[in-house]
Parts: structure tokens; C-alpha cells; sequence
């Protein structure tokens, strides 16, 4: 499949992806120079940079697997992946702080911004009948095991919430009816994290700790908090090097080991940053445009839950360094469209006369 010359005007709505993963590529290649001129070796930048090369690439996979894929069908992977990818980031953040009650670690990418696209999704897709059961359930199920953890970040899963929200049928859940859910979840969530907690958790106190650290911090008492010191040093290493190299940062590899938002600014500095920027808003744009051609569907409404979500992730770390933030993106793109697509939904005619409306307002 041509991205740049298909007729279709589905395809034609991801046009604008092509300049926004050409200049995150050029980035890329940049930032080889940067890292290499200053010492680091190749193997640790093509380490550091290649999250981000897929990043760039894999949406071209998810649009071309949209136009096969059946959105039924789709439902289905992103349910499992979301639920399968959960257990593997709790599994290895259990592991690596020896609390872990389990004989294994690491077993699958252990990753947070890919369940927190599937946990936004199963809000989205939730409505009235069986389905909303169902999908409430994989909403509760990836909430608990984020929880279980007690990693506090994953608290911002409450802006999907926010998200999902839709006066309209199609284009969200109506408040009163999130109201409910909202209810329904939390019950479930008091069961499945402390059932969770005693199956993968080897120290009975560990959650019980966690929280009272938490609480600590809220009190302005974060000398006794290891993590947010150790988090407040992240935060300095990483601007203090930005500064020191503002426009091309140090080069990916030049930090490793930190957590801070300005992690990003500090490999690839102002140039590299606004590439990626450029990128995200040529994807929004996209999503936009689909919409147009498909009318409201789950997955624009999951799509404003997730971004909330990775907004309000981002003082606690670059969520761009997550590794599971390329294959995120692609299932996404693959899901918009698929939705898009459905002969069921919108006849070629239509969708061809709405694309040449999109075409003359741009």
C-alpha cells in the first residue's frame, strides 16, 4: 500500500503523516551525530532511538491493517493486549522492587500507555446491554492490575474518565451513565486489588506503605518519600543538561537512568522536541479528518480519554520513552481506520464526496 498515492479517502485523511514522520526521522539522524560527536557509542543511540524510529514508522503498518482488519475483530486485540500488557508492567515493576510474589519476571513489554489506550477504549465502547458489561469489565480489570502496583502515576487513569465523555450516542458516555459505571468499577476495583495484591505481592505491607508515602508527600513531607527524591534529582540532571545544550540536546544516551519530562528536551533539545511535537499534531489532524468520514465512534472518544491520560502522565516522566508507545499509536491508527472503513458504516460515495469537502476547506 502507497500511503502517498491511494485514492481512498480514508487514506488520503494520513497523507499528512508522511512530512510528520519524515521529520522525526531527521531528528533521529541528527541526534546521531549529536551522540556520536560526543562520545557515545553507536549501539547505546540505536538503543535509545529505536522506540522512537517505530514510533515513526508503525502507523504506516496500522493503516494499511486498518483496511483489512474487521473492527469486531479489532476489539478483541485491543482488549487482550491491553489486559496481557497490564500483567506484564506489574509483573516486571513488582520484580524489580523485590516484592514480586511470583518465580518469574520480565515476560512480555512491560509498558503503561499502551493499557491506558485500552482501558480508555473499553470506557468508550461501553453501552447499554451486555457489551457495556464487558467492556467494563477489561476497563476494571486494567485499572486494578496499574493499581496493584502502587505506582501513583497510574492514578492519572481517572482523566480518561474525562475523556470519554459524550453527550451524543457514538460520541461518548453520557455523564449519568458514566456516573453508574464509575460506581460499578470502583466496587469491582475494592475486589480485584486486594485479590490481585495476594496473589502477585510477596510483602502483605507493600500497598499499605506505598499509600502512607503518598500521603506523606501530600503533606509536604517528601524527604521521607525515596521515589519523589529520587524523581526531584531526575528533574535536575535532565533540565540542567537541556540547558547546557538547548537546541540539540546531548544526544540520546548522553542520560540514562532518568525520569523527568524534560528527558526528551535534554536528547534531542528544542529541534528534536518540535518534531515530535509536529508529528503528534500531524496525527491529530488525521484522526480529525476520519472522524469526519466516519461520524462519532468509540474509538475518537478513546482517543480524547488516552490523550488526557498521556497529558497528565507527563510531569511524572517522558511517556515518549515508553516502548510500548509505538505499537499504541498503530493500534490506534489501525482502529480509526477500521472504523472508518466499515462498509457498514459509510457508502464509498459519501465518504469520497465528505473527503473533497475536507480537501477545498484545507
Amino acid at each position: 500500500m502507497s500511503l502517498a498515492r491511494s485514492n481512498d479517502p480514508v487514506i488520503q485523511c494520513f497523507r499528512l503523516m508522511i512530512p510528520g514522520s519524515i521529520l522525526v526521522l531527521a531528528a533521529i539522524g541528527l541526534s546521531g551525530f549529536v551522540a556520536i560527536s560526543g562520545g557515545i557509542p553507536a549501539q547505546t543511540w540505536a538503543k535509545e532511538v529505536l522506540s522512537y524510529v517505530l514510533l515513526a514508522t508503525l502507523p504506516a503498518v496500522g493503516i494499511d491493517a486498518g483496511r483489512t482488519i474487521l473492527p469486531r475483530t479489532l476489539n478483541r486485540y485491543i482488549a487482550i493486549l491491553g489486559v496481557v500488557c497490564a500483567i506484564g508492567f506489574a509483573v516486571d515493576w513488582l520484580d524489580r522492587r523485590g516484592v514480586s510474589g511470583l518465580s518469574f519476571g520480565r515476560f512480555i513489554l512491560a509498558t503503561t500507555v499502551l493499557p491506558a489506550l485500552c482501558f480508555a477504549y473499553a470506557l468508550a465502547s461501553a453501552d447499554r446491554g451486555y457489551r457495556a458489561f464487558w467492556w467494563l469489565i477489561v476497563a476494571a480489570l486494567v485499572a486494578a492490575i496499574l493499581l496493584v502496583t502502587g505506582t501513583r502515576s497510574n492514578l492519572v487513569l481517572v482523566f480518561g474518565l474525562v475523556g470519554v465523555i459524550g453527550l451524543r450516542r457514538g460520541s461518548g458516555i453520557h455523564p449519568v451513565r458514566l456516573v453508574m459505571y464509575i460506581a460499578g468499577m470502583t466496587v469491582a476495583l475494592a475486589t480485584l486489588v486486594p485479590f490481585l495484591a495476594s496473589h502477585l505481592i510477596s510483602d502483605p505491607a507493600f500497598l499499605d506503605g506505598r499509600i502512607t508515602q503518598a500521603m506523606a508527600v501530600a503533606h509536604g513531607e517528601a524527604s521521607s518519600d525515596q521515589s519523589y527524591l529520587a524523581r526531584q534529582h531526575s528533574y535536575e540532571v535532565a533540565h540542567t543538561a537541556w540547558q547546557e545544550h538547548p537546541w540539540l540536546g546531548v544526544g540520546p544516551g548522553g542520560i540514562l537512568g532518568s525520569d523527568a519530562p524534560w528527558l526528551v528536551l535534554a536528547k534531542f533539545g528544542l529541534i528534536g522536541a518540535m518534531a515530535l511535537s509536529m508529528f503528534g499534531a500531524c496525527l491529530c489532524v488525521s484522526i480529525r479528518r476520519a472522524r469526519q468520514i466516519s461520524g462519532p465512534q468509540p474509538i475518537y472518544a478513546a482517543s480524547r480519554g488516552w490523550a488526557l491520560i498521556l497529558i497528565a502522565l507527563t510531569p511524572f516522566g517522558p511517556w515518549t520513552e515508553d516502548k510500548g508507545i509505538s505499537l499504541a499509536v498503530a493500534l490506534l491508527v489501525t482502529a480509526v481506520v477500521a472504523q472508518a472503513t466499515s462498509d457498514d458504516r459509510v457508502l464509498p460515495s459519501e465518504r469520497a464526496a465528505i473527503a473533497c469537502q475536507n480537501g477545498n476547506a484545507t
